[in-house]
């Protein structure tokens, strides 16, 4: 049995034990009440004849007394106040029974397994950790323009609004510190990470987590104190975003360039067309290897075209040739970025 089918089991008897608990113990309590009960009534019962006595009244079996209660009112008046607290702890207990398999508690249980058969499908998604403020702008993108990803979150109480709204997004209900979650996530088959959680210790040790877990994953951490960048970098965080960094520079160009901003922002919410600036690696072997970028040109709107060395060509000609190593940066839509990526990648 893997890590994953033994979180779900361990759900799923949680679940169960929270709704029969009581009604356990309450049925417990009844048994002890009738025994003692008819044990006092009938000093000469032995306490193996009070107790089935206690079981076939609360049952309504009526198989007879084997407590003689033919001369004591008493007995008779406890036998019926028996009767009625049986019945009410057993319709008590059929009850959250009933309500475990309806109201929802044994669905969650297979929507679970199914969104955990999911992820298990998927190769080179991406894995968000922290759905908050920023962690939902992140899924948000990323549902956009069409690329697969898992969120995972320790609070419980947003699952069902997620798998709302992004139902062909994966989520795992956890602490992303740990381990098993992020395997449950598929962290060792994700090309990236992105750790937004709100502390950043938190986003400290995911990195360090998911960065033993898989070494070759992208992983871009928040952090929200500038102090804490660097320790998040050599953790091993391939980028590191500081809210407050990125909230002064768009103070700035909101102020200096307002008409980029203002173009940008209508390019973001854009919905029917997604465009976005993009990039595409070109590995060796491609089918593009060594060949001019005017085909892509053609479908595209290339801006720039990143050497293997880190240096730019920016607005490459149309008989320019791509090394391979190299990275296109263009911007397009979700299916148009799919169409060079097939092109490139072959």
């Amino acid at each position: 049995m893997n890590s994953q089918q033994r979180s779900l089991m361990t759900e799923s008897l949680v679940i169960l034990k929270e709704k029969l608990h009581l009604s356990s113990w309450a049925f417990l309590g009844v048994l002890v009440y009738g025994s003692a009960g008819y044990m006092i009534i009938d000093p000469s019962a032995s306490l193996v004849d009070a107790l089935y006595m206690t079981v076939i009244t609360v049952t309504t079996v009526g198989y007879g007394e084997f407590v003689d209660l033919s001369h004591s009112a008493i007995g008779r008046l406890f036998t019926i106040s028996l009767i009625f607290t049986g019945m009410g702890v057993i319709l008590y207990f059929v009850s959250n029974v009933t309500a475990f398999l309806i109201d929802g508690s044994l669905k969650k249980i297979f929507s679970k397994k199914r969104m955990r058969k999911m992820i298990s499908r998927m190769s080179g998604h991406y894995i968000v950790c922290g759905v908050g403020t920023m962690g939902e702008h992140v899924i948000e993108e990323l549902n956009r323009t069409k690329r697969p990803a898992v969120a995972i979150d320790i609070n419980p109480c947003i699952e069902e609004t997620f798998r709302e709204r992004y139902p062909g997004a994966g989520y795992i209900q956890g602490d992303a510190s740990e381990n098993d979650i992020l395997m449950a996530a598929g962290v060792e088959r994700a090309s990236g990470i992105v750790i937004c959680t709100d502390n950043d210790k938190d986003n400290l040790v995911i990195t360090i987590s998911a960065r033993q877990i898989n070494p070759s994953i992208r992983v871009v951490a928040r952090c929200s104190e500038t102090k804490h960048a660097e320790k998040l970098r050599r953790a091993g965080a391939n980028s590191v975003v500081s809210s407050n960094f990125i909230g002064g520079m768009r103070m700035v160009s909101e102020m200096v360039r307002p008409s980029v901003v203002s173009f940008l922002d209508t390019m973001l919410r854009e919905h029917q067309n997604n465009y976005r600036i993009e990039e595409c690696p070109v590995p060796k072997g491609s089918p593009m290897e060594e060949k001019s970028v005017g085909e892509l040109k053609r479908r595209i709107l290339l801006l720039a075209v990143i050497l293997p060395g880190g240096d730019y060509v920016m607005n490459p000609s149309d008989d320019y040739r791509l090394l391979p190593g190299s990275t296109l940066v263009f911007m397009g839509s979700p299916s148009e970025r799919q169409s060079v990526e097939s092109i490139v990648n072959g």
